[in-house]
Protein backbone atom coordinates (compact mmCIF):
# COMPACT_ATOMS: atom_id res chain seq x y z
CA UNK A 1 0.00 0.00 0.00
CA UNK A 2 2.62 2.59 0.99
CA UNK A 3 4.67 2.30 -2.62
CA UNK A 4 1.09 2.83 -4.48
CA UNK A 5 0.72 5.96 -2.34
CA UNK A 6 4.20 7.36 -3.11
CA UNK A 7 3.84 6.09 -6.95
CA UNK A 8 0.95 8.71 -7.04
CA UNK A 9 3.23 11.47 -5.67
CA UNK A 10 4.30 14.24 -7.79
CA UNK A 11 6.24 16.06 -5.80
CA UNK A 12 7.49 15.14 -2.36
CA UNK A 13 9.38 17.19 -0.15
CA UNK A 14 10.45 16.34 3.35
CA UNK A 15 12.64 18.17 6.06
CA UNK A 16 13.59 20.91 3.48
CA UNK A 17 15.54 23.61 4.54
CA UNK A 18 17.39 26.53 3.04
CA UNK A 19 20.07 28.81 5.23
CA UNK A 20 22.27 31.66 3.25
CA UNK A 21 25.12 31.86 4.93
CA UNK A 22 25.40 35.56 7.36
CA UNK A 23 21.52 35.22 7.42
CA UNK A 24 20.70 34.67 11.14
CA UNK A 25 17.03 32.58 9.83
CA UNK A 26 16.50 30.53 7.49
CA UNK A 27 14.98 30.82 4.31
CA UNK A 28 13.22 27.34 4.86
CA UNK A 29 13.50 25.20 7.98
CA UNK A 30 11.50 21.53 8.15
CA UNK A 31 9.36 22.42 5.65
CA UNK A 32 7.89 18.97 3.90
CA UNK A 33 4.78 18.46 1.78
CA UNK A 34 3.60 16.31 -1.46
CA UNK A 35 1.81 16.73 -4.27
CA UNK A 36 -0.29 13.96 -5.81
CA UNK A 37 -0.64 13.22 -9.71
CA UNK A 38 -3.58 15.11 -10.79
CA UNK A 39 -3.86 17.78 -7.94
CA UNK A 40 -3.97 21.31 -8.76
CA UNK A 41 -0.91 22.94 -6.20
CA UNK A 42 -0.17 26.79 -5.14
CA UNK A 43 2.72 27.72 -2.94
CA UNK A 44 0.54 30.99 -1.05
CA UNK A 45 2.09 32.74 1.73
CA UNK A 46 3.22 36.53 2.89
CA UNK A 47 6.01 37.89 1.48
CA UNK A 48 9.50 36.48 3.09
CA UNK A 49 7.82 33.07 3.98
CA UNK A 50 10.11 30.99 1.63
CA UNK A 51 7.89 30.49 -1.93
CA UNK A 52 10.49 31.44 -4.05
CA UNK A 53 13.35 29.73 -2.24
CA UNK A 54 10.95 26.80 -2.17
CA UNK A 55 10.14 26.92 -6.01
CA UNK A 56 13.86 27.76 -6.86
CA UNK A 57 15.02 24.25 -5.07
CA UNK A 58 11.85 22.37 -6.78
CA UNK A 59 13.25 23.60 -10.49
CA UNK A 60 16.39 22.46 -9.54
CA UNK A 61 17.99 26.43 -9.41
CA UNK A 62 19.23 25.94 -5.98
CA UNK A 63 20.20 23.15 -3.74
CA UNK A 64 18.64 22.86 -0.10
CA UNK A 65 20.88 22.68 2.72
CA UNK A 66 19.09 19.88 4.13
CA UNK A 67 16.18 17.93 3.50
CA UNK A 68 14.93 15.78 0.64
CA UNK A 69 12.82 16.72 -2.69
CA UNK A 70 11.49 14.53 -5.37
CA UNK A 71 9.77 15.13 -8.32
CA UNK A 72 8.74 12.71 -10.60
CA UNK A 73 11.19 9.94 -8.61
CA UNK A 74 13.67 12.22 -9.15
CA UNK A 75 16.20 14.45 -7.77
CA UNK A 76 15.68 17.95 -9.60
CA UNK A 77 19.43 18.70 -8.92
CA UNK A 78 20.54 15.68 -10.66
CA UNK A 79 17.84 15.91 -13.54
CA UNK A 80 16.41 19.84 -14.13
CA UNK A 81 16.41 19.53 -17.64
CA UNK A 82 13.75 16.96 -17.72
CA UNK A 83 11.98 17.78 -14.70
CA UNK A 84 11.68 21.23 -16.09
CA UNK A 85 10.15 19.55 -19.40
CA UNK A 86 7.61 17.76 -16.87
CA UNK A 87 6.10 20.51 -14.80
CA UNK A 88 4.49 23.75 -15.54
CA UNK A 89 5.33 27.08 -13.42
CA UNK A 90 3.77 30.22 -13.07
CA UNK A 91 6.25 32.82 -12.21
CA UNK A 92 5.57 35.50 -9.72
CA UNK A 93 4.65 38.97 -11.26
CA UNK A 94 7.49 40.59 -13.04
CA UNK A 95 8.03 44.02 -14.15
CA UNK A 96 9.53 43.19 -17.03
CA UNK A 97 5.69 41.00 -18.26
CA UNK A 98 3.24 43.08 -18.59
CA UNK A 99 -0.06 42.44 -17.17
CA UNK A 100 -1.59 40.18 -19.79
CA UNK A 101 -3.75 37.49 -20.00
CA UNK A 102 -2.66 33.80 -18.43
CA UNK A 103 -2.37 32.48 -21.89
CA UNK A 104 0.59 35.24 -22.47
CA UNK A 105 1.98 34.08 -19.57
CA UNK A 106 2.01 30.46 -19.67
CA UNK A 107 3.27 30.81 -23.38
CA UNK A 108 5.87 33.21 -21.86
CA UNK A 109 6.79 30.55 -19.13
CA UNK A 110 6.80 27.96 -21.65
CA UNK A 111 9.59 29.38 -24.25
CA UNK A 112 11.40 30.32 -21.05
CA UNK A 113 12.03 27.01 -19.22
CA UNK A 114 12.56 25.65 -22.78
CA UNK A 115 10.20 23.28 -22.05
CA UNK A 116 10.98 21.51 -25.83
CA UNK A 117 7.74 22.76 -27.01
CA UNK A 118 7.18 25.88 -28.54
CA UNK A 119 4.65 29.02 -27.35
CA UNK A 120 3.28 31.22 -30.37
CA UNK A 121 1.34 34.62 -28.72
CA UNK A 122 -1.94 33.32 -30.33
CA UNK A 123 -2.29 31.59 -27.32
CA UNK A 124 -1.35 27.79 -28.36
CA UNK A 125 1.36 26.39 -26.28
CA UNK A 126 2.39 23.21 -27.73
CA UNK A 127 4.61 20.43 -25.34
Amino acid sequence: MAATVAKDRVIEVTDLAKHYPGEGVGALKGVSFHVKRGDIFGLLGPNGAGKTTAMSILCGLMRPTSGMVTLFGASPSQHSKAIKRAMGLVPRRSRSIPPSRSWKIVAISAAFMASGGTASTNGSVSV
